[in-house]
């Protein structure tokens, strides 16, 4: 968790135990109300990894809606 810190901003956890129970209430807030989301894997440390998972997301997202066969609309864009 080297890349949290107190900006003055955020609230901060006291502890490991802390930020874990704070990360899976959130996650569970989250799951109830029907929103969708992805957890960054605790490995996943640099700038670059994380923009790629978030892309990677993005990607599979992309492909569940546009359906199997990836059709386009007359638009250019997949059809939804």
């Amino acid at each position: 968790m080297d890349w949290l810190f107190d900006d003055g901003v955020r609230m901060m956890p006291l502890d490991r135990a802390e930020w874990l129970g704070i990360h899976d209430e959130f996650c569970a807030v989250l799951t109830e109300t029907g929103l969708e989301h992805r957890v960054l894997p605790a490995g996943v440390g640099t700038t670059e990894e994380r923009v790629r998972f978030v892309l990677e997301g993005w990607e599979e997202k992309w492909r569940q809606l546009a359906g199997d066969d990836g059709e386009e609309h007359e638009s250019g864009h997949a059809k939804l």
